[in-house]
């Protein structure tokens, strides 16, 4: 679902290019009975240049929690920008219909999806669930470094190995931007930096991103972000 979700992010932003328009920045991502994909033009300072950032993975988690508590049974929702506009579309859906949802929030970073809840819990008649505990996201360490450039190396023999990228619940990119495949994490209390590959969810998604990685005759071990 992922790459189907992050190939609709290309296409927008491929069409945006037409509009002269150099560079776009497409985050999203889906969790539960939502979905996110948007995408914005311009270069946007860097953004999604390096792949996902571990707030941003972990404040979608969060909102998406919240999001699902809200929504009845049976609804989807589904938020996107418009490909001409790039003002965002929230849509929910279910088996007998499909509700455009007023929102107040026309362009969306990581984070400004905030604004959303008020007007989602509103429109079922619920209050804005409090903000749960940091939702545990998992990923794949495949090797770690003690110099920051041994393990950009590493990071990019990782990315040539498995050129066809991860199921991550999450995702940033910098089109038309290389996104990364193998992330460096920041370094540890002894300097270790840890490559890795991935940001899921739950373990059981880690775990099959796992099989995949080995199948690329590399290893490594599902761990706790």
């Amino acid at each position: 679902m992922r790459l189907a979700l992050l190939v609709c992010v290309l296409v927008v932003a491929s069409s945006s290019a037409s509009l002269a328009r150099a560079d776009a920045y497409a985050w999203g991502g889906h969790l539960g009975r939502v979905s996110v994909g948007v995408s914005l033009s311009g270069f946007n300072d860097g953004a999604g240049t390096d792949g996902w950032r571990l707030e941003n993975a972990r404040w979608f988690a969060t909102w998406a929690v919240r999001a699902n508590e809200v929504l009845p049974a049976g609804v989807r929702l589904e938020i996107t920008s418009d490909e001409a506009s790039e003002e965002l579309v929230a849509r929910l859906v279910s088996a007998q219909s499909t509700e455009t949802l007023p929102l107040a929030v026309d362009r969306a970073f990581p984070g400004d999806l905030d604004a959303v809840l008020p007007r989602l819990a509103a429109r079922f008649g619920r209050s804005v669930p409090p903000e749960p505990p940091a939702a545990p996201l998992y990923t794949v360490q495949v090797l770690a470094a003690a110099h920051p450039e041994h393990a950009d190396a590493l990071a990019r023999r990782i990315d040539r190995s498995l050129s066809g990228g991860s199921d991550d619940f999450f995702f940033e990119a910098c089109l038309p931007c290389a996104t990364r495949t193998a992330h460096v994490l920041a370094p540890d209390a002894r300097g270790i930096r840890r490559v890795v590959v991935g940001v899921h969810a739950d373990r059981a998604s880690a775990r099959r991103a796992l099989r995949g990685i080995r199948d690329a005759g590399l290893d490594g071990y599902v761990r706790a972000l």
